[in-house]
Formats: structure tokens, C-alpha cells, sequence
């Protein structure tokens, strides 16, 4: 029976080889990896070259430390892990006791050896620092080389919607924690890319990988954007928060404006909270988030109605229709094919004031349709008429 796993996609690595002073390799070498948040130590053993290989480390910083009998301890700290970082970290014993001690402590190599992937880290606390409206982590990726915007009619669908070196926006592959995060929607009908779009605060990074991804990747030929969520660590941390937008700062809608009418209602509450510890200390960690989102907005619909002069039937204000030469298009001329002329609109009008519609009337000329119930149509009209408001502003097309 054949089972399916997802692969580690959301962790990185850390490689690198073991020299003495005389620049020979150093075999069998006892290799020790610990998070500095959690304590957790992953130990590893240089091969026959006095290569080691730590794979699967969770986003965070670390330390590592090299014994040997017949060589002094040698360590090296603040090494920042990443989403799919592979950072390759070399060291150099010198001859002394084990219970002598060199530590180093500095950032990885800027340049990464290791890897062809093309793409932009964006840790936590940019994500908390830069501006983000409605508070979307993925409105981020824009950081990235090759990352355009995509049509507004494919925007306004949802969001998740970007275009990577010209593909189209539905061909980005969205991991949260290494599981597969794709709606599979196509039309966007679920207002998302996403299946699950984590609060900004629970993040710890994501990375927009955009080129030359490795065979751990596939189905998409746009970007992957992978996504890791906090851990616990061994101090009990968290934070509350909360955004307030309302219409106190927004401009009226021109519409209203003109009308003397005020704004329209807006008030967006965004809340949430964080909590992450130790269950047990350098054993197992917990963290737990929460967010929601109130809207309370009024809709401003611009619509036509009918004018004091309409409700009795006198449609003179409408523009005669235009024009047309023999030599037009023959799809302008079917489109104003039997319109009515100010003056017919206007006999019309008279016609059903005075009632000498009769059944099986004609139209005015170069209309078509018969009027089977004049007195009927009228009524039917009056009604309608006072289901609309009057006009707030005087425009007749």
C-alpha cells in the first residue's frame, strides 16, 4: 500500500567541513546544533572528508560547536536559519585541549554556496513594522524581484492574486509550515488563493522563492511561497493588538458630496492575541493565535431614476438620437434603430395623457411594438415611478 507524505519544505540546513590548522580535514569530529530559542541540539559527525550535514532545522537562530580529542572546542553562534536556507558554515580546530573553548559569534555568509534558489526572505518583524492594509502577509511578495500586479478585474476577485516573471496569478504555490495551502480555485470564487491566510503576528517568515527551485517543488511554474508559522520557546511570550479604521479620515464619496448628503458609515475593527511557551522546557513548546475581523460599511449605489418631467410622461429631456450616415457601421445602426427623436417622445407623451393610445396602437414611426394595453401601461408606469426616489443630481444622458 502506497501512503503520501509531505515533504519538509519549510525548514533549512546547515553544512560545512572541519579543517585542523595544517588544513587537513578532521574526521569523526562530534557536531552539536542547538536552537538558542528552544535549547533543542541536533548532533552530527564529520564523515571521512570532515564534512557534516544538519538538514530539517526549524526557522530560527543557532549555534554550532565542533569537539575533538587532541583540539581545542570550537563554536560559532547567531547563525539565522531560514525557510529553505542551506548555509554552509566551515570551521578550523587548533590543537589544545577539549576543555579550551574558541567562540565566534557572527551572522551566516551573506552569499549563499549552497543553492541556485532565486528568492526574498521577509521575517517577522518586517512583516510587523511595514504598513500593511487589511493586514495580508502576501501583499509582501512585492518585495520581490519579478513580482507584478495583475489585472484589476483579477484583483478585485481576492487576494492572492500576483503575477511572477509573467506568469499568470493562478500559477503560484502557496505552503504554510510545509502542507500544501492552494484553494484550487480557479475563478477565485472562494475571494482567495489560500485555503488558510495566517494573521501577520503568527508568522515567523515567509520566503518568495521565484527561480530554480529544487525537485521538492512542482504542479505551479510561477513562485512558491513558502510559509513558516512561530514556535514556542522556552519563556512564555505573546502580544494583543487591535487596528481601528474609520471614516474620520476618508474623503465624502463625490456623489454625496454634490447631493449635501454626509459620508457613508466605515468602521473596521481588526483584534487578535498571541500566546507561545514551553508544555516542557528544551522538550515541547505550544503557541496559539487568534484574530477577528468586524466591518461595519455603508453602500453608496449610483443609479438612474426618474425625473419630475418623466413622471408625467414628458421625455423631452432625453437627447434626440444621433445622426447616423449610410456609410456607418452597421452595428451603430441597429443599435439606435427605432429610438425615439425628442419630438416623438414628446407626441408620445401627450398621446398617453390623453388616454387615445388604443389597443393595437402603433408606436411613433421608425419604432417598432404595439401597445396592447394603453390604460394598463400607464398605471403600471405610475406605479413604478413612485417606487424611485427623485433624482439628487440633474443629469439626463
Amino acid at each position: 500500500m502506497a501512503g503520501y507524505a509531505a515533504a519538509q519544505v519549510d525548514t533549512g540546513s546547515i553544512v560545512g567541513t572541519v579543517h585542523d590548522s595544517s588544513g587537513a580535514v578532521v574526521p569523526g569530529a562530534t557536531v552539536i546544533i542547538a536552537n538558542l530559542a528552544t535549547q533543542v541540539t541536533q548532533t552530527e559527525k564529520t564523515n571521512a572528508e570532515g564534512e557534516y550535514v544538519a538538514l530539517l532545522l526549524q526557522v530560527g537562530t543557532y549555534s554550532v560547536s565542533i569537539e575533538r580529542s587532541g583540539f581545542e572546542k570550537s563554536a560559532q553562534s547567531g547563525i539565522q536559519v531560514n525557510v529553505r536556507s542551506r548555509l554552509q558554515v566551515d570551521f578550523t580546530l587548533q590543537v589544545g585541549s577539549v576543555s579550551q573553548e574558541v567562540t565566534v559569534t557572527g551572522a551566516a555568509p551573506l552569499l549563499d554556496t549552497q543553492s541556485a534558489n532565486v528568492g526574498q526572505v521577509v521575517d517577522g518583524k518586517d512583516m510587523s513594522d511595514l504598513p500593511l492594509n487589511g493586514r495580508r502577509y502576501d501583499d509582501l511578495v512585492f518585495l520581490t524581484t519579478g513580482v507584478t500586479s495583475v489585472t484589476p478585474v483579477m484583483t478585485n476577485h481576492g487576494e492572492g492574486a500576483f503575477s511572477v516573471d509573467g506568469n499568470t496569478s493562478l500559477q503560484n504555490n502557496f505552503i504554510l509550515d510545509g502542507v500544501d495551502n492552494n484553494s484550487y480555485d480557479e475563478n477565485m470564487n472562494t475571494r482567495s488563493a489560500q485555503v488558510v491566510i495566517p494573521p501577520v503576528d503568527t508568522l515567523s517568515q515567509f520566503k518568495a522563492q521565484t527561480h530554480t527551485c529544487d525537485v521538492s517543488f512542482g504542479r505551479n511554474a510561477g513562485s512558491v511561497i513558502n510559509v513558516t508559522l512561530k514556535s514556542g520557546s522556552n519563556g512564555f511570550h505573546g502580544d494583543v493588538w487591535e487596528f481601528l479604521r474609520n471614516k474620520s479620515l476618508d474623503a465624502n464619496d463625490w456623489f454625496l458630496d454634490q447631493a449635501g448628503k454626509p459620508k457613508a458609515q466605515y468602521q473596521q475593527n481588526q483584534a487578535g492575541s498571541t500566546l507561545g511557551g514551553p508544555i516542557r522546557k528544551n522538550r515541547s513548546f505550544i503557541f496559539i493565535s487568534e484574530e477577528h475581523l468586524a466591518i461595519r460599511q455603508g453602500i453608496t449605489r449610483i443609479s438612474s431614476v426618474p425625473t419630475p418631467l418623466m413622471r408625467t410622461y414628458d421625455f423631452s429631456e432625453f437627447k434626440k438620437a444621433p445622426a447616423l450616415s449610410a456609410s456607418a457601421p452597421s452595428q451603430l445602426q441597429s443599435q439606435f434603430a427605432g429610438c425615439f427623436s425628442g419630438a416623438a417622445l414628446t407626441a408620445t407623451a401627450a398621446e398617453f395623457q390623453r388616454g387615445k393610445m388604443r389597443r393595437g396602437s402603433q408606436w411613433p414611426a421608425g419604432s417598432s411594438g404595439r401597445l396592447r394595453r394603453p390604460a394598463r401601461a400607464v398605471q403600471l408606469a405610475q406605479i413604478r415611478c413612485r417606487a424611485y426616489q427623485l433624482p439628487l443630481a440633474a443629469h439626463v444622458p
